[in-house]
């Protein structure tokens, strides 16, 4: 009897810590269009910080700006900030190439 309130309470235990942990942020994070804002300073803070938003920090804080925003005057007094945060974020992932969408940030070499 013991042993299955014990292999109850592991169970219970396993399935609340892999519940607490996801990586859910509140947004869509999927490619059906759900990851843009609707008001145009909002919407470059967002896909200027998406990709580099990887936990807590000033990116982060940028991309939930976007995301929280209730107008465009939510986002336009931050948004010059915003953009060089997120540049410099992508600037330093990418080892200082500049990703201006003309390639995926790789080199262009030799195949």
């Amino acid at each position: 009897m013991n042993f299955r309130k014990i292999l109850f309470v592991l169970a219970a235990a396993t399935v609340a810590t892999a519940a607490g942990c996801t990586s859910s942020d509140g947004h869509d994070h999927s490619s059906s269009g759900g990851h843009s804002s609707e008001y145009p300073s909002c919407d470059a803070i967002i896909k200027a910080c998406h990709l580099y938003d990887i936990g807590p920090g000033p990116v982060h804080d940028c991309h939930d700006v976007g995301h929280a925003a209730k107008s465009d005057a939510d986002c336009a007094p931050k948004k010059d900030a915003c953009l060089k945060t997120c540049n410099d974020a992508a600037m330093a992932s990418d080892g200082g190439m500049e990703m201006d969408g003309s390639h995926s940030g790789h080199d262009a070499g030799g195949d």
